[in-house]
Parts: structure tokens; C-alpha cells; sequence
């Protein structure tokens, strides 16, 4: 399988990889600006079995992986401006499903195993992946962690960040 590593930087995110036959790959697709690093994975499935290598081979192929890219940086980038005290998460999470909904992105964890919630939101000292829950209210001070995953036409993404939600109280 051929794998690319995205960075969205505070600059430009830039795909790099390395393809079937060893040569590396390096890009910069139009994406805007985010407040902070994004580190990303992303890769091509359509129905693959275990044992076969992809690579991308057309033009379309790399532009369908930029577009799950984006897509996921961007439902990533608004949903951490989005977050606000007093929210919970489920809120946070029904925000970045509609932007993937918009997007014409599914979200990856629900669609491939049934994951109770969009994105995987965390809060404070959950380890990744937490589950959004009407019951988890984000306070000031709090480190997040959202994880954002999705199927784009055959195209995966999956995008994750951290952030103190307002000031940072506790020195996170």
C-alpha cells in the first residue's frame, strides 16, 4: 500500500511519501492556514486485499487523496475554533459531522466499524480516541485532542490535533 504523511503546518501542508517504487513524493496542496501543527496520515483503499501493493498511478488518484486531506484538515481546523466552554463534547463532535457531511466526507471510524460518534474527541487525561458524550462539558483551561478520520470516494484520511481550550489554567 502506498502510505503519505501530510503535515499541515502554521505555513502550508505539504503531502510527502514514498511511493511503490521507492521514489519520494513531496506536494503542496491549497489549504488555509491552521493555529497549530497537524500531523496527518493518508492513504489510498479501494477494496484491497492484504497482499497487494498500491500506488498512485494518475493524476485524479493524488487529487483524490488532496481533497480527503482537506476536507479532514478543515473539519479539524473549524471544529477546534468551534470548541467553546460549556459545550460537551457530542456537541463538539454533531459540529464535525455536519462539515464532513458538507464535505461529502463520511466519517471513517463510524462508517468502518460502528464508533459511537463522528470524530474521537478527548479530554484532559483520556489517552486518544475518546467518545464524544453529552455528559463530557469542555471547561476552560481543558486540553483536547480531536481525532478526525474519513472515506472521501475511496480516499482515507485520518487528522488529529491538540489544543488548550482558552487560557491555559492548569500548564498543560
Amino acid at each position: 500500500m502506498c502510505l503519505y504523511k501530510s503535515i499541515l503546518t502554521n505555513n502550508d501542508m505539504i503531502l510527502t511519501g514514498l511511493l511503490a517504487d521507492n521514489q519520494s513524493y513531496t506536494t503542496k496542496p491549497s489549504v488555509t492556514r491552521a493555529p497549530f501543527p497537524i500531523f496527518a496520515l493518508v492513504f489510498f483503499k479501494q477494496s484491497i486485499p492484504n497482499n497487494v501493493t498500491m500506488s498512485i498511478n494518475k493524476e485524479s488518484e493524488l487529487a483524490g487523496m488532496k481533497k480527503v486531506s482537506e476536507a479532514v484538515a478543515l473539519t479539524l481546523k473549524e471544529m477546534t475554533r468551534y470548541a467553546a466552554p460549556g459545550m460537551t463534547t457530542k456537541q463538539l463532535d454533531e459540529y464535525g459531522a455536519q462539515i464532513l457531511n458538507s464535505l461529502g466526507a463520511k466519517s471513517a471510524p463510524y462508517l468502518t466499524y460502528g464508533f459511537p460518534g463522528w470524530t474521537c474527541i478527548s479530554v484532559n487525561n483520556e489517552f486518544c480516541h475518546g467518545i464524544p458524550s453529552h455528559k463530557t462539558v469542555l471547561q476552560e483551561g481543558d486540553l483536547i485532542n480531536i481525532d478526525v478520520s474519513a472515506e472521501l470516494d475511496g480516499f482515507w484520511s485520518d487528522n488529529g490535533g491538540s489544543f488548550v481550550l482558552g487560557e491555559d489554567i492548569h500548564r498543560h
